[in-house]
This record gives C-alpha cells, sequence and structure tokens, in this order.
C-alpha cells in the first residue's frame, strides 16, 4: 500500500488541473499504471490506471482518461473517467458527463451531470450533514 501525508506548505497550483480542487498531494498520471492500495493524507487526482483501493483524507479527482478498478473514500470525489467500485464519501461526489460509475454509492450529496453514468445504488446518508430531506420531516410533523 501507499502512503502519503500532506505537505502544508506546498504552494497551490490552480492551472494544473480542470476540476474544482485547486490542489493536489498525489498525481498519478495518464502513463501511470498502479496496481495496490493508494492512501493519502491530502488530495489525489488520477488521470492513469489504478486498480485497488484509493483513500484520501482530503478530495480524489478521476480524471476523464482515467481507470479506476477499487473501491474509493474520500471527503469529495469529482469522476470524469470510468471507475469500477463503490464510493463512500462524507460530503458531494460529482459525476461529469464524461464519468462512468459502475458500483454502488454512499455520499451526503452528489450530482450527475447530463451523459454522466451511474450504475449501482445509491444510499444518501444525511447523518453525515447533519441534514434532514422534507420526507422525514414531514413523517415527524404528522406523528
Amino acid at each position: 500500500m501507499l502512503s502519503f501525508q500532506k505537505n502544508e506548505n506546498r504552494a497551490a497550483n490552480p492551472s494544473s488541473s480542470t476540476s474544482a480542487f485547486s490542489e493536489f498531494d498525489v498525481l498519478i498520471g495518464r502513463n501511470t499504471v498502479l496496481e495496490g492500495n493508494l492512501k493519502s493524507g491530502g488530495s489525489i487526482r488520477i488521470d492513469g490506471h489504478v486498480t485497488g483501493e484509493i483513500r484520501a483524507d482530503g478530495e480524489i479527482h478521476i480524471g476523464s482518461e482515467a481507470r479506476c478498478i477499487g473501491n474509493v473514500y474520500s471527503q469529495n470525489i469529482e469522476i470524469a473517467g470510468y471507475v469500477d467500485g463503490d464510493v463512500h464519501t462524507n460530503g458531494h461526489l460529482k459525476i461529469y458527463s464524461t464519468g462512468c460509475l459502475k458500483g454502488n454509492i454512499e455520499v451526503a450529496s452528489f450530482v450527475i451531470d447530463t451523459g454522466g453514468i451511474l450504475e449501482g445504488l445509491c444510499q444518501i446518508n444525511t447523518l453525515k450533514t447533519g441534514t434532514q430531506n422534507a420526507t422525514d420531516t414531514e413523517i415527524k410533523n404528522i406523528k
């Protein structure tokens, strides 16, 4: 398993990414193939191929040419490429129009752009954000 810790002294380079995230501590380039688990104390950008579990304390961006086989765990996740595995986030999941996710998701919130693909079950965990959906509130008011 690879493990990386965030370097707080590193300067952000917003021009290095097209995602909403402005800084990445780990970059898996498009000509890179990684087989094994990947863990980072910061954020990860993947443009290559990863087979194994991916975990980050920060955000994960999976680029449009990326291919990931394995479960993904992070605070926020953006998918513009292909993921075959379950996705778990305490925050937000975004699947872009070029993104394809074949797996179940457990998220606090998510958005899928037109053309994006999700093949799997979805669990919205409102306890992670401390919010309630309208149906739960309405049911409690009826009782």
